[in-house]
């Protein structure tokens, strides 16, 4: 059986955790200086998130994931699905919100905002909390013992496929324990993807309903279901180098936010400013 869990993985935990609520305050500490910041905006970023990858992609998910489905057992299925639910749900959440939620759609300043509150609430919900979470059950590990910790799950009812898992999953806090501090840089490229995506979907959302504009939304779609491959594809073990996952991630991220800031700077020479200076007048 284990035994203690080396320091070395709370601290690696910490500096994750660290990552995911440190780096969108830093943002938002940038973009202050340069526009106003509308905290309506910010919210409904984390209120699309939220309604469209934890309620409605998880729901989907729910269905398809049911015992026997072709999805589970097949790996080319689940890798096809996961990469394209996932792209589809969120570039609709950010074509939604942008387009119907966000007042003021045409300034690139608002829509850089609404993506950082959507980035934001996905380095919490997928980031922070289930990493704190494990930092919680560490440190319980270690107070209790894992012979213990397991018994104490065996008396709550806890099924023996569940605690095998549970056995497997934990293995990383002492076998491969820099894989939680590779998380936290994989949520930091995750922010930058979701501001970058929704830049390059706002050039849609801007240009009314021309037929060739919403050819950003399919670019941003493709751009998404690329950076989940390669994670899909190491859930699966066909990819088994996190270091070399996490280098990719973070190479695909970049690259992506090249690309929105050249669409961002152009939107804003457009607009003579980050926000439309009509609305700036009237804050």
């Amino acid at each position: 059986m284990m035994g203690t869990i080396p320091a070395s993985t709370f601290i690696f935990m910490g500096i994750a955790v660290a990552l995911c609520i440190g780096l969108p305050i830093v943002f938002l500490g940038i973009i202050s200086k340069r526009m106003p910041v509308k905290s309506g905006i910010i919210l409904m970023g984390v209120i699309c998130f939220i309604l469209f990858a934890m309620v409605l992609e998880r729901g989907l998910h729910m269905l398809v994931f049911r015992e026997g489905s072709p999805v589970s057992t097949s790996t080319a299925y689940y890798v096809i699905y996961g990469c394209l639910a996932a792209a589809i749900f969120e570039s609709a959440a950010k074509f939604v919100g942008l387009k119907f939620m966000v007042k003021e759609p045409s300034s690139p300043g608002f829509a850089l905002q609404f993506g950082l509150g959507y980035g934001v609430a996905e380095a919490m919900f997928v980031g922070a909390l289930p990493l704190a979470g494990n930092i919680a059950v560490a440190a319980r590990i270690n107070k209790m013992g894992m012979d213990n910790y397991i018994n104490a799950l065996v008396e709550q009812g806890v099924d023996a496929a569940s605690i095998e898992a549970f056995k497997e999953s934990v293995k990383v806090f002492y076998e491969n324990n820099i894989t939680c501090l590779l998380s936290g840089v994989e949520r930091a490229a995750a922010i930058a993807l979701q501001i970058g995506l929704t830049i390059v979907i706002f050039q849609a959302v801007k240009e009314g309903h021309k037929a060739i504009n919403y050819m950003f939304v399919a670019i941003a779609v493709m751009m998404h279901a690329l950076f989940d491959l390669l994670p899909a594809l190491y859930q699966k073990s066909v990819v088994t180098n996190v270091v070399l996952l996490e280098i990719v991630i973070a190479v695909e991220a970049v690259i992506v936010s090249i690309i929105a800031y050249f669409i961002y700077q152009k939107n804003v020479d457009e607009f003579g400013g980050h926000v439309d200076p009509k609305l700036k007048q009237n804050m």
